[in-house]
């Protein structure tokens, strides 16, 4: 089982194109993964609006979006399309995420959906067998 630790994007950003762990310079997001590092997990994601699921050396241009901006669908989808990306990364069924994040609610949701999915597939395959 792996620890992974999900923590937000954040608004303010470099100017210029830098590793993901760098381009986010607010304070909020800083304390974010510094203590999503204290934790010494397997792995870190930061989840942007942009891009969704993002590794800490993934180099990324400056950008502007939020999710605040988006409807309900778009953030659905939005959320959907991180929880395809997590599963690439992350086995759904075993390891454990930790999320630190801000207006994130609905990655969790969707999370929480999938597990749930997977976890009545795996009940269900153990039973009929």
């Amino acid at each position: 089982m792996k620890t992974i630790v999900l923590v937000s994007c954040g608004k303010t950003k470099h100017h210029s194109r830098s590793p993901a762990s760098n381009l986010y310079r607010g304070d909020l997001f800083k304390k974010s993964l510094a203590y999503a590092r204290s934790l010494k997990p397997d792995a870190i994601y930061i989840l942007s609006a942009k891009h969704g699921l993002v590794g800490l050396d993934d180099e990324l241009d400056p950008y502007e979006l939020t999710l605040t901006k988006m409807g309900v669908k778009e953030r659905r989808a939005w959320a959907k399309g991180v929880c395809e990306q997590l599963s690439e990364h992350v086995d759904l069924t075993r390891d454990r995420l930790i999320f630190h994040l801000t207006c994130w609610r609905q990655v969790a949701l969707s999370y929480q959906r999938i597990a749930m999915r997977l976890a009545i597939r795996a009940f269900s395959a153990d039973v009929i067998g």
